[in-house]
């Protein structure tokens, strides 16, 4: 499993950061808040096993802020992420988090978690419960949509370029299918 520390370096990289605004303490804490309870509802377990507290100005996991409260309000340092360390899966809920909230600066994202129940149904210095922030991310986090083009996918079989298996019958087919799932 990944550590926090992996998931701050990510955030951190300057791979990952096309945003303007430089990444400061506030707004990093936020992101990890963001990518943990994505996810719970999304992976359907954590990302990182540090707690994260309810503090004043929103989510906040101690070791980071431990680590990077000398910073205060100016930027942090850029970090090397090891991309080795993290699955496909990982990395696509990663990039999600940033594209969705990356653009928000750190106090929009404080404000957005002040309105969120898993900030306002916990006491203050309180362990914001990991099964609370994953049923709360599954009701509101919006499912990818897939949408296909029928008539591309047509057009794709049909010159070759997608290439189809051929069955005698029903039952071959079937066989085929419990073979390949």
């Amino acid at each position: 499993m990944l550590n926090v520390f992996d998931v701050a370096d990510y955030f951190l990289s300057p791979a990952n950061n096309e945003d303007s605004e430089l990444i400061t303490h506030l707004k990093l804490q936020k992101l990890l808040y963001y990518a943990q309870g994505y996810s719970l509802a999304l992976l359907d377990e954590p990302l990182f096993p540090e707690e994260i507290l309810k503090w004043e100005h929103g989510p906040v996991v101690v070791e980071i802020w431990n680590t990077y409260k000398k910073y205060l309000a100016t930027p942090l340092p850029q970090s090397m992420f090891e991309v080795l360390k993290f699955s496909d899966k990982q990395l696509h809920l990663l990039e999600r988090v940033r594209k969705e909230k990356g653009m928000y600066t750190a106090w929009a994202l404080r404000d957005m978690t002040h309105n969120e129940a898993p900030w306002l149904n916990t006491g203050y210095d309180q362990i914001m419960q990991k099964d609370y922030l994953k049923a709360y991310f599954k009701s509101t986090i919006e499912k990818p949509v897939l949408t296909f083009d029928l008539e591309r996918i047509k057009n794709s079989i049909e010159s070759g370029f997608i290439e189809l298996p051929k069955f005698d019958d029903i039952e071959e087919g079937l066989k085929y299918l419990e073979e390949t799932t």
